[in-house]
């Protein structure tokens, strides 16, 4: 038998043909399989199929992490095609080998390996995400699309690992730059099970800053960052909460507290769906997330968001000047006849009742009767 190269003329299109491990053997008495499949992926199972190019009615699978070394995996002996492995655990990527049995000391070479990844567990709360990395585990992104037409070219954005309001520490929080008319991008939770135990509620710590500064610098005039979610998948968005040039969020940071009484499913995906608008603004600026947290909601629960004084910069201060507290119910409750008071520079708190009543995600603005003496040049510490 004799075996040999041709190359017709003009068969090649460059100047050499290389030609390396050429073996002559046995054809093998038991031939690998091939096509190898995985279908009807859930968090713990998956059905592994191959196609058998001999007689075998028996195949060894060995399995295990993605990358693993043959040899170290898990082994199972299987008479069905498909076959059925189980005992998974979700987000986790496998690869699969297969080879065929056909007699008692005749296997096949391997084939493989074949990759699949298992997807997330449906979550519970409570749920705390503080963002040390991005993309999050079972978290998703977006670079396209609105909440009116549903998220679409997932895998990326321009969302990116940051510092909470460019801190400086470079993880821990995620932001996006707001400049170029036109983007929209996305941020996709994982899937949360709200059927059980509650009531719940959604805390998100956002804040707004320049460029990649920690200045202030007001969102563009039809900018916008919302707070979506949806109960069939992702197809259609309900929209829980607009931040814009209106109600941005601190330079230092707040925290948004959103009831999730409604969502009594066990299927809820939550986003934050980021928007430059039209308008071509000269504003330019990061919107930062620092944590995202679904956790049950208390009932009375009062938030100081700003205290403020009368009194002016300079050394025009009196010995009767005014204290103003800005808070918000937070808790699920309505609030009455409760105490607030304040501090200056440690001395002891006179408390003063506010009749209310106060309902559930109302802000109010409270001036002391108590006055406060500045007319001393110092600096006075204010808690409230």
């Amino acid at each position: 038998v004799y075996i040999a190269f041709h190359i017709p003329a003009g068969g090649l299109d460059g100047w050499r043909l290389y030609i390396d491990d050429v073996n002559v053997e046995a054809i093998p008495t038991c031939p690998s399989p091939t096509t190898l499949t995985v279908s009807n992926i859930t968090t713990t199972s998956a059905d592994l199929a191959w196609t058998e190019n001999g007689t075998a009615t028996s195949w060894e699978v060995e399995y295990d992490s993605t990358g693993f070394v043959q040899g170290t995996g898990s082994t199972v002996v299987t008479g069905t095609n498909p076959h059925a492995l189980t005992g998974l655990t979700a987000n986790y990527s496998y690869d699969f080998y297969v080879r065929a049995i056909c007699g008692v000391g005749d296997t096949s070479v391997w084939t493989g390996p074949y990759s699949f990844t298992t997807p997330c567990s449906v979550y519970t709360p409570q749920y705390l995400e503080t963002f040390n990395t991005w993309v999050s585990p079972c978290w998703d992104q977006a670079d396209a699309g609105s909440p009116a037409t549903t998220a679409t070219s997932f895998g990326s954005s321009n969302w990116n690992s940051t510092g909470f309001l460019n801190d400086g520490s470079g993880a821990g929080a995620v932001k996006i730059n707001l400049y170029f008319t036109g983007t929209e991008d996305w941020m996709v939770s994982p899937t949360f099970d709200l059927s059980a135990g509650g009531p719940w509620e959604l805390k998100i710590e956002a804040g707004v800053t320049g460029w990649n500064s920690t200045a202030a610098q007001p969102m563009g005039s039809d900018d916008m960052v919302q707070v979506v979610a949806s109960t069939d998948g992702g197809a259609t968005w309900s929209v829980l909460h607009t931040w814009d040039a209106t109600n941005q969020p601190s330079v230092n940071g707040e925290f948004l507290q959103l009831d999730l009484s409604a969502y009594t499913g066990a299927s809820n995906i939550f986003a934050i769906w980021a928007y430059d608008g039209t308008v071509n603004d000269p504003e330019d600026f990061d919107f930062h997330i620092g944590s995202f947290e679904i956790k049950e909601a208390s009932a009375d629960d009062l938030a100081v968001l700003e205290v403020t004084t009368s009194a002016s910069t300079g050394c025009s201060l009196s010995n009767s000047e005014t204290v103003t507290i800005q808070f918000k119910n937070t808790g699920i409750s309505s609030q009455s006849n409760f105490e607030v008071g304040y501090s200056v520079n440690g001395t002891p708190i006179t408390p003063e009742t506010i009749a209310g009543p106060i309902a559930a995600g109302d802000t109010i603005t409270y001036t002391f009767t108590a006055l406060v003496d500045m007319s001393i040049p110092m600096v006075y510490d204010i808690e409230a």
